[in-house]
């Protein structure tokens, strides 16, 4: 019952202009691929993973937000949700500077993490999510 819902979330989803409402939809897209690497046996670490916010990391302000981390096996996979009203806008979502930002800061968990995390890789990769689509990208950068 609870993938009707889901499902249902991303027919009525709308661009909005509202910050409360683009917040709303950007958790629900973030849900949405969560359960979608779940399914494919990704386990989800984090989720609005903020840099310096929470778990001591340290990263920097200029490090900006990891949508999702997750690990499958011995990779640390970092990924970002893109959702979009088009096919053609999805396309060019994740701008080079962003890619840049999301390297580095997946760079510094990586450090932190493969010693004692049994972790051996790092992957980014990007759910992009339109009207009645959904695609995992891995490796995407």
């Amino acid at each position: 019952m609870k993938h009707k819902r889901i499902l249902s979330d991303i027919v009525r989803g709308q661009e909005t202009n509202d910050p409360r409402g683009r917040f709303r939809k950007g958790t629900r897209g973030e849900r949405i691929a969560a359960l979608l690497l779940m399914c494919k046996g990704y386990r989800i670490l984090a989720r609005r993973l903020r840099a310096g916010g929470g778990l001591g990391w340290g990263m920097g302000s200029g490090l900006g937000e990891i949508d999702l981390l997750v690990r499958r096996g011995t990779t640390l996979v970092v990924v970002e949700v893109k959702w979009r009203g088009d096919r053609e806008g999805v396309a060019y979502a994740l701008h080079p500077k962003q890619q840049r930002r999301l390297r580095r800061a997946g760079e510094v968990l990586f450090a932190r993490m493969a010693g004692g995390w049994g972790v051996e890789m790092l992957r980014f990769d990007v759910v992009f999510i339109t009207p009645f689509s959904i695609r995992h990208l891995e490796n995407a950068f």
